[in-house]
Formats: C-alpha cells, sequence, structure tokens
C-alpha cells in the first residue's frame, strides 16, 4: 500500500461570535484531522494578532475584554506536526449579552411577578411593555437589588428586560432585548371539595377558568404536599374529577392553584386555601363511632367534634 501523508492542514473558516456574561464567545467549525486550535486577537483589523490561548475544543471563551471594545480573531488549526494558515478575522464589539428571563412567572390576582438573570458587568436593567413594535419604558432596576420588577395587569401583558452599562463618559449603554415573557394576573380559586368514598372521587370545584391548574393533596397535617393532578386545558364548568387510593377515617387535605401556559413560559397562581376531606364521613370533621358493631340497616349515633350528635343509618 502507499501511504499518504498529509502535506497541509485545511485553513479554518472565520469563527462565529457570541457575547456572553463573561466576555466573548469563540467558535468555528471543525476541521478534519486538526487535534487542537489556536486562537489569536488583535484591537484593529490589521493589527499584531497576539496568541490567547489553545483548545482541543471548537470554540474559547475570551474572558479579558473590555464593555465598547472592538476586537478581532483569527483561528488556526493544528494537527500534531503542521499547522493551517489562519483564518480570515472575525469583528465582535464586546457588549452586554441580553437578559434571560426566567421561565417561571408567580402571579396573584391583580398582578405578575419576572425575574432575570443577573449579569456581572450590567450597571442595571430597563423593563419595557411590548405592544406590537412599540416599547413603553415601565421601570430601571438597578443592579444588586432583588433582579425582579411586578407589575400589575389582569389582561395578557408582553415584557422584555434590556441590560446597560455605563461607559467612560457615562452613557447607558444596553444589551439587545431579553426573550418576551408574556404574563397576566391570574385569581387565587375558591375551592370546594365532594367526595364519594366509595368510588374514591373527589369534586373539585374553582371558581375560575385558566388553561392549566395543579391539585396537590397530603394525608394528615404533617404529611408532605404531593401532586395529584395537572389540567392542561380549560376545566368544563369549572369542575375537577379526580380519583386517587384513599383510606376511610384519615384527614386528606387538598389545595389548587390555576397556571397560564404561555409561549415560553408559565404563569403560577396562587394556592386556593387549603380544604380537608376526612373520606367515609362528614367533609371536614373527624367522627369518632362508638365502640360497637351494627347490622346492615340499623340506626347508629356518633359524636362529632364539637359535641353536636349525629344521628346515622349503617350501611
Amino acid at each position: 500500500g502507499v501511504s499518504v501523508k498529509t502535506k497541509y492542514v485545511v485553513t479554518p473558516e472565520a469563527p462565529k461570535v457570541e457575547m456572553a456574561d463573561y466576555g466573548i464567545k469563540i467558535s468555528w467549525s471543525k476541521v478534519t484531522g486538526a487535534t487542537k486550535y489556536y486562537v489569536y486577537r488583535a484591537t484593529s483589523k490589521n493589527g499584531s494578532y497576539s496568541k490567547l490561548g489553545s483548545t482541543t475544543k471548537n470554540y474559547f471563551s475570551d474572558k479579558k475584554t473590555d464593555l465598547g471594545k472592538t476586537y478581532y480573531y483569527k483561528i488556526k488549526a493544528y494537527t500534531d506536526s503542521k499547522a493551517s494558515s489562519a483564518s480570515s478575522y472575525t469583528p465582535a464589539k464586546c457588549v452586554l449579552p441580553a437578559p434571560v428571563i426566567n421561565k417561571k412567572v408567580t402571579a396573584n390576582s391583580t398582578s405578575f411577578t419576572i425575574s432575570w438573570n443577573k449579569l456581572s458587568r450590567a450597571d442595571g436593567y430597563y423593563v419595557y411593555k411590548l405592544d406590537g413594535k412599540k416599547y413603553t419604558k415601565l421601570a430601571e432596576v438597578k443592579s444588586g437589588s432583588s433582579l425582579e420588577y411586578t407589575y400589575k395587569s389582569k389582561k395578557l401583558t408582553k415584557i422584555v428586560i434590556a441590560a446597560y452599562y455605563k461607559n467612560s463618559k457615562g452613557k447607558k449603554i444596553l444589551s439587545d432585548y431579553s426573550n418576551v415573557c408574556y404574563a397576566n394576573a391570574i385569581a387565587k380559586p375558591t375551592i370546594e371539595l365532594k367526595a364519594l368514598a366509595y368510588n374514591k372521587k373527589i369534586y373539585i370545584n374553582s371558581n375560575k377558568k385558566t388553561n392549566s391548574y395543579q391539585i396537590y393533596y397530603k394525608v394528615g397535617k404533617n404529611g408532605k404536599w404531593k401532586l395529584l393532578a395537572t389540567g392542561n386545558q380549560y376545566m368544563p364548568s369549572n369542575t375537577v374529577s379526580q380519583s386517587h387510593e384513599v383510606e376511610l377515617n384519615k384527614n386528606y387535605y387538598y389545595k389548587m392553584r390555576n397556571v397560564d401556559i404561555k409561549a415560553g413560559n408559565t404563569v403560577y397562581g396562587e394556592f386556593s386555601e387549603i380544604k380537608q376531606l376526612t373520606f367515609g364521613y362528614i367533609p371536614g370533621v373527624s367522627v369518632t363511632l362508638p365502640k360497637k358493631t351494627y347490622t346492615k340497616g340499623q340506626l347508629f349515633q356518633v359524636t362529632i367534634k364539637n359535641n353536636t350528635k349525629k344521628k346515622g343509618l349503617s350501611h
């Protein structure tokens, strides 16, 4: 067989650049046969390119950047013994990356609260309401304070965030806008429980319609809350019917919250008041049966906690 030695290494394509909280991320397409890459940087396109570092990956983090400065990057690919020519350059003006609004939004019956990631080099943030292509500034949030904002609106509202830093002249330089957050206030549900012990079904009536909901339950006052059900459509006639394994004469507690699933984020409403059921007996109260057995169809009497007497028919 004839062995063919590689006489040259393919020159990488010009790198791509992306703003990050720490500075600039440089990435490029892999070169076949390359075992490592060298990254070079200059402060003008025809200036002197100095080596920033080497990597076996096809990306590199430049953490030594100044906001507002423009940098120029080139890449060389290396095999064990040979280097490619340098790629053509890619310029990158170092600015703040766009903030990211958290996908989980909390709401109550009058307002909603959004939060977003902290950018270490930001001096502050602006909150905007978006109507079509119109941006209305709602607030300025200084860096270091809690990075959240509460807005009162029962209507669906689009919110975006921009970060800024102050340059040497004190001018505020804005980042790109964040992802759009869709949110609105969500009414707190008032729930009513009905239970049928023999088929172990709970009927939960909520006074508000929403496009989703979550129901939690626990057994006993000190029990741990567990997710019983999640709905992802409008509740027909505001009633949810759920079945789960229950034991008679144990105290079960239930709560629910309405949830609105939007494009890219989810708005969680407040939990309802906690409601209690004691299966097989009277909802909301625990009962003590006298210690004697009854034949089917015989009348019996029980004592409720508040000392009122209840008569019943054994089944």
